[in-house]
Order: structure tokens, then sequence, then C-alpha cells
């Protein structure tokens, strides 16, 4: 057993970099939303760690999660108002690997984004977000027609869902 153990700590620990780890779970929450979705614009600026893999560790590895926020037309029905802001939550697998959990991601989850477009992730928490936003992407309207951005707290509940906070 211990073989087995110092074996996968070498393994681990050969690709545990902060960036290794979060290409991993970014690649995992783009191909879900790939999957279930057209016109996907997932970017590591949307990936934050709700709860860190810390060094890699076996005894923070169950409990690492990993949020990406992501823009797409789920169900590819096409036109404006299908296009909207997702979420996929990402765990950590068997081995080095990290996969989407589909039943504590959108479109299973409640993830109420006043909005069209996210512009970034201004903070989070373990069980918080908090969202910058504008009412359409930057780059679909003209400078004379751009609304300043707002902010939106958004808190996971103990079922998956999100609540926007008042």
């Amino acid at each position: 057993m211990s073989v087995s153990l110092s074996l996968l700590a070498t393994v681990a620990g050969a690709d545990c970099l902060e960036s290794a780890v979060r290409e991993r779970a970014l690649l995992a929450g783009t191909q879900f939303a790939n999957s279930i979705a057209c016109d996907v614009e997932a970017n590591p600026k949307y990936l934050v760690a709700l709860h860190r893999w810390d060094n890699c560790s076996i005894e923070t590895r169950d409990s690492a999660l990993f949020v990406l926020l992501w823009h797409g037309d789920v169900g590819c029905n096409g036109g404006s108002g299908s296009y909207s802001p997702q979420v996929t939550t990402i765990r950590i697998g068997a081995g080095d690997t990290f996969f989407a959990d589909p039943v504590l991601s959108t479109p299973v989850v409640k993830f109420p984004v006043p909005t069209h477009y996210v512009e970034r992730v201004v903070s989070h928490g373990d069980r918080h977000l908090v969202l910058e936003f504008t009412h359409w992407h930057r780059s679909w309207l003209s400078s004379a027609e751009r609304d300043e951005p707002d902010v939106a707290t958004l808190e996971l509940q103990n079922d998956g869902n999100w609540r926007l906070k008042k």
C-alpha cells in the first residue's frame, strides 16, 4: 500500500502546479459546456476555486470544488435571448482527472444572473460569487448604447442551486 500512495504522490506532484490544476479544471468545464450548448465562450478568467486542492494533498482532494462561469446557448436554440451565463461545477475524479458534475451544473441547477453577459468575477468565497455585468455584451453595442457595469452576488445553496442575494 505504501508503494501505491508514494507513486500517486509522485504522479500528482509532478503536475500539481496551480496553473496545471486550473488548466485541467477549465478543460473539463469547457468540454461539458460544449456538449450541451452552442456558441460557448469559456474563459480562464471565469474559473474559480470555491474549495482549493491544496498542494494536491489527499486530505483536500474530495472537497476541492471549481466553478466555471461560461456563456452559451444551451440546447442550441439560436437567438440573442437564449445566449446567457451558465455555470459548471467541476470536481476531481480518479487519479488526476477532473470532471463536470452535471447535477451541480446548469441547466439542472438554477443560476439566476440578471443579465445576458457577465464581464468578470469580482470576487468569490467558498459559497458565493460576486459578478460584474452589463445587460448586453459590450462588443454587441455602440459606445453610445453601452450601459455602466452593475454588480450581483450569487450564493450557493445547500441543494446546489444559486440564489441572487438582494
